[in-house]
């Protein structure tokens, strides 16, 4: 991965855990973030895998998959 995807994953993955300390999170929290990050255009395929991995993680048993990035 390059610099910029490797920011990406960092933003992404602060997001994440600033939302878990905060006020909890939801499946839809994990959905809004994926979208906005799947948006970026330096957000390539590996990077969106590593991010949906690292939610899962998270929230096991839960579908993070969404086909609406509109």
């Amino acid at each position: 991965m390059n610099d910029t995807e490797l920011a990406l994953l960092d933003t992404f993955r602060r997001r994440l855990h600033e939302r878990v300390s905060s006020v909890g999170l939801t499946v839809d929290d994990v959905r809004q973030l994926l979208k906005a990050m799947h948006r970026h255009p330096e957000a390539s395929a590996e990077v969106i895998r590593i991010m949906r991995e690292e939610a899962g993680a998270l929230m096991p048993g839960q579908s993070l998959l969404s086909f609406d990035w509109d």
